[in-house]
């Protein structure tokens, strides 16, 4: 074994480029830790290149682009034929810019370029192909229509933009799409879908020389045509404060408060990204602490900064906890005028240049997002901008931050829009409002205090035995890349998986229990624990504890099952010392407090509400309750508004000293490390932990035992749970009751969710391809630790609701009546090994599945030999669990029905 050297960040490193003699420009980047690779198609087109008459094209194209080619005139071959290379397929329009990529098995990958060459040169635009599709993306507009975030987002840059194309509805409007026409969509793609206009970025186990030849090959015949760009009008200088309220049928309330800014590659950028970071990202952000944390009048809130060529937009996005507008955006006003005054400190600065490099960090994981941020600095004009721009975050001072909010962030240059719930009371107009805001900022100026440094905090373990853990992790002991298991004090187990391909780490403490074991009465205490749990501990207080957290870049996760919960976080390698403390006392020693409690509450019941604003989940929840009734499985994920409201403190320190438990307990650790480093570290952790309560069965067989949990009752006959809103699109879930984790044919029913489900599958082709009923069809199977279901969700018009509950039966009875082909058989298979593979790029999923197996009491070698299972999955098996669990059996049924009637519908510019 030997030292591993210092890892680095540059994401340029190592590129190659080339540009072939007809424009397309190549990059091509080596990535060989995981056997996978990502090709990114990055066309220069999007929603600033159209003018009024075709607004939304860029999107109609999106959906049009692999839906044939002349060799390929099927609408579904190129899906088949990526899926059947082990492939992920898909695409994304924004404004200045189309990306269209796949992710698969490297071994796979000569034929996935030839496809998608294939269908960047040669697109059909099949005008009886254009008609069906049309129709989904009408229901994708109106699926938008009803999503209060995205829905108020959009409104407010339609206040805030007088003449720019932002201010369109940039997915177009109904009655735009439905005149494009195919030629309309020919003309277009002539004009920007040029080489020149394009780059091809390609990462992963490739040699670079082979992939470049490869490009050259399959693209370089390709005429280089003109290239015809469109621009619309710029926008003027904002001198007015702008203002709108609006009300739906929504369950929260949202503010959407924007500042104009620079375009891209402005100088300002850099401090404007990390004034962003400052004020709006993270748990120990200045907007959290201050709206959330002490004065209670959010349940989120958060900042970012984003830049086109012409246009920049600094945001703000807030759901209010009241009815109180007026004070929500007096304090983020005022909590701007704090940094005015006085600047940011230096840890400040370090928090945000952590984050930003953990991130980095992380993209080094995976070979999707290096291609698409190389794509994207590329078309900007140089690839090797990505680490330029690091290097500019780096160098930000308090001075630089200081100064950008002083020129950006003033009311004469905000654009603000509160979505209200119905019965909200009236606004005020916007000069009141304005002169409002100004003068309670310039009171609480008058008052203001600098902002105080960071306090340390006392940890877990001494200070003196972090540092000196750090310096063993420093640079780590390459060995083998196997798992490493090891049973620590108190029966806790430990899991560590060797990956040393980036200079990260991702670390989980999990627990068995939580919603398993929760009934009516208790719904959603566990989630209630889990929230308080991580807010502060007897050693660090909610700033602290949030400022130690993300001066390691990083965030404590709450992932949580139906069968197990735990405590997450992902770092630089570096600080895995620091990060297991942070963890370990969060599960340790979490301090539960009156104030925290009522903060918290208040947050999980606007949660909870928040689910009936987002038809996916609210049929999904309906549709749990009908699958299982009073079981566990079918209570509400988030827990019930009684329980939540009325639960006691006492309850919820029994509630851990019962459930946060060693002998429950599952560490996974995986990224840059060595196993023994992590088992000694993490053995005197448990050491030093004397945990309460009475012990919990000590194996997953034992726990999970049919005395303790019983498995759902069996259904009668068909169950449905419907409810009615306010919405322009219905959202419907259609499951049959399956098997439990660990099952057998838990294997045959995911080869069937891979050959039923998304762009490929027999159920899309049917429902969305074919008849064009609906925008999204997929299918899911879901296996827990004492039951499962299979099911299918669709998302469609209101009135086409009945018919298409009615089509999704007749697919799952065909499923039992005709097999699936050995085509597609063989086409999931590789898929479902190529989805695992690309899963099993990153540390977070290494942890996360080796941590699952554990949970379950699954052998860990599935972690390995999940190909195989899949592989030896046969058509009679497909037969038989399509006979066994759907052929006229019992299913429940989710609705959330669509009333499509007085939601707010942009208006035609």
């Amino acid at each position: 074994m030997s030292k591993a050297p210092a890892q680095s960040l540059s994401l340029a490193e190592g590129v190659q480029r080339r540009v072939l003699p007809n424009g397309l420009t190549v990059l091509v980047k080596e990535e060989h830790g995981s056997p996978v690779v990502a090709i990114v198609t990055w066309v220069k087109a999007g929603y600033f290149n159209e003018d009024d008459r075709v607004a939304g094209i860029s999107h109609v194209i999106e959906h049009m682009y692999f839906n044939g080619t002349p060799t390929r005139p099927d609408p579904e071959a190129i899906s088949r034929e990526t899926k059947g290379c082990g492939g992920e397929l898909n695409a994304g329009t924004i404004y200045d810019h189309t990306s269209y990529y796949v992710v698969l098995p490297s071994a796979r990958f000569a034929e996935a370029l030839a496809v998608q060459a294939d269908a960047f040169q040669h697109p059909l635009f099949d005008a009886k192909v254009l008609d069906k599709e049309m129709q989904a993306i009408l229901q994708e507009a109106r699926k938008k229509l009803d999503e209060p975030s995205s829905f108020g987002r959009e409104k407010m840059f339609e206040l805030a933009f007088t003449k720019h194309r932002m201010r369109r509805w940039r997915i177009g409007l109904a009655e735009q799409l439905q005149k494009l026409t195919r030629e309309d969509l020919l003309r277009y793609y002539e004009d920007l879908y040029r080489p020149a206009n394009t780059v091809l970025a390609i990462v992963g186990d490739v040699k670079a020389a082979d992939a470049i030849a490869s490009a050259e090959s399959l693209y370089g015949a390709q005429p280089r045509g003109a290239l015809r760009r469109h621009t619309g009008p710029s926008e003027g200088t904002q001198q007015e404060f702008r203002y709108r309220r609006m009300t739906g049928d929504i369950s929260r309330n949202y503010l959407f408060l924007g500042f104009h800014t620079p375009g891209v590659l402005h100088k300002d950028n850099p401090a404007l990204d990390v004034l962003s970071t400052i004020l709006g990202a993270g748990t120990s952000s200045r907007l959290n602490l201050a709206l959330k944390e002490r004065l209670g009048v959010v349940t989120n809130v958060s900042a970012s900064s984003f830049q086109f060529d012409d246009v920049g937009l600094f945001e703000i996005d807030a759901i209010l906890n009241l009815n109180d507008f007026d004070r929500a955006t007096r304090e983020v006003m005022v909590e701007i005028e704090r940094i005015k005054q006085f600047g940011v400190t230096a840890q400040e600065l370090q928090r945000a240049r952590s984050l930003i490099e953990t991130a980095r960090g992380f993209e080094l994981e995976e070979v999707l997002g290096q291609a698409s941020t190389l794509a994207g600095y590329e078309a900007l004009g140089d690839y090797r901008l990505a680490d330029k721009e690091m290097r500019e975050l780096e160098a930000v001072t308090s001075e630089d931050v200081q100064r950008v909010a002083r020129e950006y962030l003033n009311l004469r240059n905000a654009t603000l829009v509160e979505y209200c719930m119905p019965r909200a009371p009236e606004g005020r107009s916007a000069d009141e409002l304005a002169g409002h805001l100004q003068g309670a900022v310039l009171a609480a100026a008058a008052v203001m205090d600098p902002p105080s440094p960071a306090l340390e905090a006392p940890s877990f373990l001494d200070r003196a035995a972090l540092d000196r853990w750090a310096q063993r992790f420093a640079a780590p002991v390459r060995g083998s890349s196997g798992v490493a298991r090891f049973t620590l004090a108190h029966g806790a187990v430990l899991l560590v998986k060797e990956d040393h391909k980036a200079p990260t780490v991702s670390l989980g403490v999990y627990f068995r229990g939580g919603r398993i074991d929760e009934s009516q009465n208790t719904a959603g205490r566990a989630r209630l624990m889990q929230r308080l749990m991580s807010k502060q501990t007897r050693n660090r207080s909610v700033e602290q504890l949030a400022q130690e957290t993300e001066a390691l870049g990083t965030a404590i996760g709450r992932p949580a099952s139906d069968d197990w919960f735990g405590f997450t976080l992902g770092t630089l390698a570096r600080n895995l010392p620091y990060a297991a403390d942070l963890i370990m006392d969060v599960v340790a020693n979490p301090r539960f407090s009156v104030d925290q409690l009522d903060r918290e509450k208040e947050a999980q019941l606007m949660a909870i509400r928040g689910v009936e604003d987002q038809s996916g989940s609210y049929a999904h929840q309906l549709l749990r309750q009908a699958l299982f009734g009073d079981h566990p499985y079918g209570q509400p994920e988030l827990g019930a508004v009684p329980v939540i409201q009325y639960v006691l403190l006492d309850r919820l320190e029994r509630l851990h000293d019962e459930s946060v438990r060693p002998e429950a307990m599952v560490i996974s650790v995986a990224g840059d490390v060595e196993p023994p480093a992590v088992r000694d570290l993490l053995a005197e952790y448990l050491q030093r932990w004397s945990p309460g309560g009475d012990p919990l069965p000590g194996t997953a067989k034992e726990f999970y035992a049919p005395d303790r949990f019983p498995p759902p009752a069996a259904l009668t006959g068909p169950q449905v749970k419907e409810a009615s809103r306010d919405r322009a699109q219905s959202a419907m879930m259609v499951a049959f009751p399956t098997v439990p984790e660990g099952h057998p044919d838990e294997y045959p029913l995911e080869v069937l969710e891979s050959i039923t489900g998304g762009m490929g599958g027999t159920f899309f082709e049917e429902i969305r391809t074919r008849r064009g009923l609906a925008y999204q069809v997929s299918t899911f199977s879901a296996p827990r630790a004492v039951g499962g279901y299979f099911g299918c969700f669709v998302a469609c018009t209101p009135d086409s609701a009945q018919s298409v509950r009615s089509l999704v039966l007749d697919q799952f009875a065909r499923l039992a009546q005709e097999p699936p082909t050995a085509e597609e058989l063989q086409r999931a298979v590789r898929y479902l090994t190529g989805v695992y593979e690309i899963s099993l790029q990153t540390t977070r999923g290494q942890a996360g599945r080796l941590a699952a197996l554990e949970l379950l009491g699954l052998d860990l070698a599935e972690y390995d030999r999940y190909p195989q299972r899949i592989a030896a999955v046969t058509r009679d098996d497909l037969s038989r669990v399509a006979a066994t669990y759907f052929r006229d059996h019992p299913y429940g049924v989710g609705l959330v029905v669509g009333t499509a009637g007085s939601v707010a519908t942009p208006a035609p510019q």
